[in-house]
């Protein structure tokens, strides 16, 4: 279940701006119908480097942890799913503790697109988080090459 596609399905023209109490019950609820109905997890970016065709950052990218906690969830009510993660703010605090909190809550793992570059911090979080079989929760994933923006 794409982030994008849900907040755009959800919010219309508004995808781009903070998204309400209602629209992130709505966001849980269709990631709910999607995981059951056989989706195999939920994927959400806050990369700055993702842009839709008119060149914005695509919708999501600063959701709140609110938002992107309760879309996840969505997850601990269903025996399947994972949740995947590409960001640019790993090595923040916030950042963790949602991804923490999602893992924690849900018994999903967790996957997570990081830059060849990133702290330690990571690595600390993917071992603060439990072993359950039959893989570990967190999954920090490095890229062999780094990431580059263009000007």
């Amino acid at each position: 279940m794409p982030h994008v596609a849900v907040r755009h399905y959800v919010m219309g023209d508004r995808c781009y701006d903070g998204a309400t109490a209602n629209d992130i019950a709505a966001m849980a609820s269709i990631t709910r119908s999607g995981m059951a109905a056989g989706a195999l997890g939920f994927t959400t970016s806050r990369f700055y480097g993702h842009l839709d065709k008119a060149g914005s950052q695509v919708p999501g990218t600063n959701a709140t942890a609110d938002e992107i906690m309760t879309i996840g969830e969505a997850l601990a009510e269903l025996d399947h799913g994972t949740m995947e993660i590409i960001t640019d703010h790993l090595d923040q605090p916030d950042e963790q503790y949602w991804i923490e909190h999602i893992a924690r809550q849900t018994g999903r793992p967790v996957t997570a697109l990081v830059a060849s570059n990133v702290s330690e911090k990571v690595w600390d979080l993917a071992e603060r988080l439990p072993y359950r079989r039959p893989c570990r929760q967190f999954w920090p994933l490095a890229s062999a090459a780094p990431r580059t923006r263009s000007p």
